[in-house]
C-alpha cells in the first residue's frame, strides 16, 4: 500500500544575529551631565560578544553602554553583535544642546532669551531698548541660513518657524549696538 503525507520544514538560521538596543531616555535629546545608559540585546544562538562606540570611540565590549554627557554636539552610537559567524549593527543618534545662558552672565543688562518650543523659537527680549536688534541663524558650516532685524523692545517676542530647515545643527545669535544678547546652539 501507498501512504501519502505532507511535511512542513521549518529552516533556522543558527548563525542568525538579531540586535536591539534601547536608551534609558525616552527622548534622544540629552542634557549636559546626563548619564546615559544604553542595553542591547541580541538573539543569537550562539555567545555572542558586543563593540560599542560613540563617536567612533571605543565604548566598551559590554552588553550595555554607559556614559555621562560632557560636551554639547552630536553623539553617534552604535553597537555590533557578533556570534562568529555573523554581526548585526545597531545605531542611535542623540544630541545635546548647548547654552550660553546670557541672563545668568548680564543681570540687569540688556539681554535675550531663546525659548524652544517645538519647531519654533521664541526669543524675548529683556532689559533691552527700543534699539534695532538682528537675529541671525547659521548652520552647521557656518554659513547664514536666515537673518532678521527689528526693534527690540522690552517684552517683545520673535519667533522662528524651524519646519522648513534641514535637519542638523544650527547655531542663533541675537545681537543689539554690536553687542551679544544670546547665543545658542539648536538641533533640528
Amino acid at each position: 500500500a501507498c501512504y501519502s503525507q505532507s511535511f512542513t520544514v521549518n529552516l533556522v538560521d543558527n548563525n542568525a544575529v538579531d540586535l536591539e538596543i534601547s536608551l534609558n531616555t525616552p527622548s534622544l535629546q540629552l542634557e549636559l551631565g546626563q548619564t546615559v545608559t544604553i542595553s542591547a540585546n541580541a538573539n543569537s544562538a550562539q555567545t555572542v560578544t558586543y563593540e560599542w562606540t560613540v563617536n567612533g570611540f571605543d565604548g566598551g565590549d559590554q552588553n550595555f553602554l554607559e556614559f555621562v554627557v560632557n560636551n554639547p554636539g552630536t553623539y553617534e552610537i552604535v553597537c555590533i553583535a557578533d556570534n562568529g559567524s555573523c554581526s548585526d549593527i545597531a545605531t542611535a543618534t542623540a544630541y545635546v544642546e548647548s547654552t550660553v545662558n546670557i541672563e545668568e552672565e548680564l543681570g540687569n543688562d540688556p539681554h535675550a532669551v531663546i525659548t524652544r518650543m517645538g519647531n519654533a523659537l521664541m526669543i524675548s527680549f529683556e532689559n533691552a531698548s527700543a534699539s534695532k536688534a538682528t537675529i541671525s541663524l547659521y548652520n552647521s558650516s557656518g554659513a547664514l541660513v536666515m537673518r532678521m532685524s527689528g526693534n527690540a523692545d522690552q517684552g517683545q517676542v520673535r519667533t522662528i518657524d524651524m519646519n522648513s530647515l534641514a535637519t542638523g545643527v544650527y547655531t542663533i545669535d541675537v545681537q543689539q549696538d554690536n553687542k551679544i544678547l544670546a547665543r545658542q546652539q539648536i538641533f533640528k
